[in-house]
């Protein structure tokens, strides 16, 4: 199959490249002689159009047409009956290597056929033989380059392996990962074409359906079991290594640790015995075995096919049938009520299939002993086994008719002189027939040759069609014996012991102190060649000593008493103390440091000791502060020292506290060293009253002046400024609080602050919304810059408003209040009053002299006024307009002389001081 798919692929190679001319060929043309050519079409003796005949019996060699090229053959269609078969020789006559044959039921279409690399003869023999007339085939016949044998190679793994006759191992534990990296050896390189690694595709093959690309890969194996993994890998042209190299993955398997076991399985906590242990490592085998499949229930129909199918998976990856002797047979254990209508087919995994019995043919002869009364009954019968092979000595159909017998059914029917087809093996022990007990191998009625090239692993199946109605049957197994030769080498491997430890020490044999009590487990360790680890556990009863546990050394104060106590609770003892007392407990007052022990004894006979010492402390001497002075309001520390521990009656338990009472009071504090031992001490606070102070009151000035603050009630005075005295001037800048702290004859201090707060002088402004108005015009004027205004006739308001009769300053004092404190600032403003007036002449002449040549209004119009000027001929049409009161009238009318004559004007003016007014009147052009 391998180079069957490499020669195709070449096939689109070549093709173009090498061909001659286009020719026909018929294998009946050239009976016995030598086709030599790179192009054209083989078929069989019709032709492309006409069937080939019966009896038909010729042979052929074709051969390349050109140098260093070989034949390829390329079947485009294939259509022959049974029995009719083409072979195929690997040379150039039938003494050559046999490589292929193909029947009806193994076609050729989509197969490249092509001579091996060592046939330098470059050609194939095809002999073909016929029973039957059918359309034939037709080839196209090519000329193209032969595989170069290679081989591959495992150069790295991790783990890395080991080689042992020439096959690869690694050893792993359970759910390691592998890292394989394949490589390859071209021995043939660039004879006919360049191989070399980077164009070369490699395959893992690590079981059935399981495939991984790529020349380094990672796989990961859970079982414990041993893998083959092989590598498969394709050149530039399709064509496959010569070899598939074989690495063997051995999963490191469970140990048992049978022997493995204690010297003394119950001890007293903290005594001693042996351990012993054994590991013994697991084999893991390989034996090949092949399937049988189950029953199969062959219902009445008419044309309906029952399909039972048989799954190998154990032959190593693209093994495939060679030859006809690598079928030892085909078996089925079957019965049936009507041989005649039976039609059975093996199909192998290429779909490639043989006849075992073909439709119609052997009328009513039964199979096994059936049940013949109800076709739709599915009780089973009793089954014969059959056999076919290729050394049977008859067809079902042929032996039909030539047995019979009596037998009674598992109903109870009773079949007289039935007609039947004799077993293969011995008949069934349950059976009821009668004798003679003829054994017969059967033909199959298509040769085994037609599965030649089957692949071994994949799916098998037995097809039965039932053609004709009122019959059934079973088969109850059906399977395939194949040549014990394609059988998977059987392998096997046994881990070996690296190391070997206990928990508690190392070796096979180690001594266990139990320091536990109770059900103790110990473990055994076993550590493989692969490193893998594997463990079991032994129980060890310790039975616990008394539980005795008088406690830690401790210590008491001196005339203090202590109990002490054996502390056994789960396990009945006796107990004695050193002292001579047998009992649970002593009370005991030492007045110096003394030792006490205990020795127990429980039911078990396992002893325990213990013992503790009693340390006498003397009480802590406490160093307080002495009484103190206070003033109240203020905190003072008070500290204790002599012991480790403080509590005081404020509730504080630190060594030092901070107080603050208001009245004369009493500390007492209970100091603990650190031997737990306590001491009493105390101290009184006494209270003296602050000054009572009184300053100047807060006060606000004006920006830039001065004033001065004072306090009272003390000795001494101390200012935030630096200075002392009771008083002192001061003009600060921004707003400022002077604190003063006052000290009394007892020297208590206490404070009080006086603010000054700054006062912004006002910065004066008059703001009007003009500073020139008409006669009889008005102005607002807006004062600014402070917090409230006088005007100097009295106005209390910002705003005044004003119609001034003449010219006039105005005058604005601004004023900031504040706490009492006025600061202000003063603004004048100077406001124009003029006389506002138009007119217009009654003439003018546009002539060009320079004298009277434009019109317009004469008067005075202020700057900010409304200004209007229209001219309109005697029609009313407008000739000329503006509002720029500067703009006069050049007597034109868009760009061309206005005629002589009389026109009316308007002009409108509307100042903000006083009310709008109109002028109209005529003018008189005259040039």
């Amino acid at each position: 199959m391998r180079v069957r798919n490499i020669i195709y692929i070449l096939f689109g190679v070549f093709f173009g490249g090498l061909s001659l001319k286009a020719q026909t060929y018929l294998i009946s043309d050239f009976n016995n002689q030598t086709i030599s050519t790179c192009s054209g079409t083989f078929y069989d003796s019709g032709d492309s159009t006409g069937n080939y005949s019966t009896n038909e019996s010729y042979t052929v060699t074709i051969g390349p047409g050109t140098n260093s090229t070989y034949i390829h053959i390329v079947f485009n269609s294939f259509n022959v009956g049974i029995g009719d078969q083409l072979e195929v020789y690997d040379g150039a006559n039938t003494s050559a290597q046999l490589i292929a044959i193909f029947n009806n039921g193994n076609n050729p279409v989509g197969y490249t056929l092509q001579p091996s690399f060592f046939n330098f003869s470059a050609k194939l023999t095809l002999k073909w033989t016929s029973v039957t007339s059918s359309a034939g085939w037709d080839a196209t016949l090519s000329c193209g380059y032969p595989c170069q044998n290679f081989n591959t190679t495992l150069v790295y793994s991790n783990p890395p392996y080991t080689i042992d006759s020439g096959i690869y191992f690694i050893d792993i534990c359970p759910g390691d990962s592998v890292e394989l990296l394949a490589s390859a050896s071209f021995g043939l390189n660039d004879i006919f074409y360049h191989q070399d690694t980077n164009t070369t595709n490699f395959t893992w093959n690590f079981g059935p359906n399981i495939n991984i690309n790529g020349q380094a890969v990672s796989a990961v194996f859970n079982n414990a079991q041993g893998y083959n993994a092989y590598i498969i890998a394709t050149d530039t042209i399709g064509c496959h290594s010569s070899q598939s190299t074989e690495v063997r993955i051995r999963v490191s398997t469970l140990p048992t640790f049978t022997g493995t076991d204690v010297l003394d399985n119950t001890i007293c906590q903290n005594d001693s015995t042996i351990l012993s242990g054994i590991a013994h490592p697991t084999r893991w085998q390989i034996i090949p075995s092949l399937s049988v499949a189950g029953t199969t229930f062959l219902p009445d129909g008419t044309g309906v096919s029952y399909t039972s199918d048989l799954v190998f998976s154990g032959f190593p990856t693209g093994q495939s049938i060679q030859q006809v002797s690598d079928i030892v047979q085909i078996f089925a254990e079957m019965e049936h009520s009507y041989l005649g209508d039976l039609n059975i087919i093996i199909n192998c995994p290429n779909n490639s299939a043989v006849t075992l019995k073909s439709f119609p043919g052997a009328a009513d002869t039964f199979l096994g002993e059936p049940i013949d009364d109800s076709p739709s009954t599915p009780t089973p019968g009793l089954g014969y086994m059959y056999h076919w092979k290729a050394s049977g000595t008859t067809t079902m159909v042929a032996a039909a008719s030539t047995y019979t017998h009596d037998f009674t059914d598992v109903l109870g029917t009773v079949y007289t002189n039935q007609s039947f087809l004799p077993p293969s093996t011995v008949y069934p022990l349950t059976s009821t027939a009668s004798s003679p007990f003829p054994i017969v191998e059967y033909l199959p009625e298509t040769p085994f040759t037609n599965l030649v090239g089957c692949p071994l692993n994949g799916t098998w199946s037995i097809t039965v069609t039932d053609n004709l109605a009122i019959d059934n049957g079973f088969i109850f197994s059906w399977g395939i014996d194949f040549n014990p030769a394609l059988f998977p080498v059987a392998w096997g491997y046994t881990p070996v012991i690296d190391t070997t430890y206990w928990n508690y020490g190392s070796g096979d044999t180690t001594s266990y102190t139990a320091f536990n009590a109770g059900m103790q487990a110990v473990n055994y360790t076993m550590v493989d060649g692969a490193g893998c680890t594997y463990d079991t556990s032994i129980t060890i009863m310790v039975n616990p000593l008394p539980d005795i546990n008088i406690g830690n050394d401790t210590s008491i104060c001196i005339y203090d008493f202590i109990t002490l106590k054996s502390g056994i609770d789960s396990v009945p003892s006796n107990v004695i103390w050193n002292n001579g007392i047998s009992a649970d407990s002593i009370t005991v007052n030492p007045v110096v440091s003394t030792l006490y022990s205990l020795v127990a004894t429980s039911t078990d006979g396992c002893v325990n000791f213990d013992s503790i010492e009693v340390a006498v402390n003397p009480l802590p001497h406490v160093v307080l502060t002495d009484d103190t002075l206070l003033c109240v309001g203020r905190t003072m520390p008070i500290t204790a020292s002599g012991g480790d521990l403080y509590e005081w009656n404020t509730g504080e338990t630190t060594s030092s506290i901070y107080v603050s009472p208001t009245n004369n009071t009493t500390y007492f504090v209970t100091v603990t060293d650190s031997n737990a031992c306590i001491s009493d001490a105390q101290m009184d606070v006494i209270i003296a009253q602050l000054p009572q102070i009184v300053t100047s009151n807060d006060t606000t000035i004006c920006d830039g002046t001065s004033t001065t603050i004072w306090a009272s009630g003390g000795v001494n005075y101390f200012w935030s400024t630096g200075n002392q005295g009771t008083s002192q001037t001061v003009n600060p800048l921004t707003d400022e609080t002077y604190t003063v702290a006052v000290q009394d004859s007892n020297t208590c201090i206490d404070s009080a602050d006086v603010i000054v707060e700054i006062l912004e002088n006002p910065d004066a402004d008059i703001y009007a919304d003009m500073d020139t108005v008409c006669e009889r015009g008005s102005v607002s004027l807006t004062g600014v810059g402070g917090m409230s205004y006088i005007w100097e006739n009295k106005y209390l308001m910002n705003t005044y408003k004003d119609t001034p009769k003449a010219s006039k300053r105005y005058h604005v004092k601004a004023i900031n209040i504040k706490n009492g404190t006025e600061c202000y600032d003063t603004a004048s403003f100077f406001v124009y009053v003029e006389h506002c007036a138009v007119y217009n002449a009654s003439a003018f002449t546009p002539n060009g002299d320079g004298l009277n040549d434009t019109y317009g209004p004469i008067g005075i119009v202020g700057n900010t006024a409304k200004f209007e000027f229209i001219i309109f001929n005697k029609w009313g049409k407008v000739v000329f307009s503006t509002k720029d009161k500067n703009e006069k009238w050049n007597g034109k009318v868009n760009g061309v002389d206005a005629p002589d004559g009389v026109y009316t004007y308007v002009v409108r003016v509307a100042e903000p001081s006083i009310e709008p007014y109109e002028l109209m009147g005529t003018v008189t052009l005259i040039r």
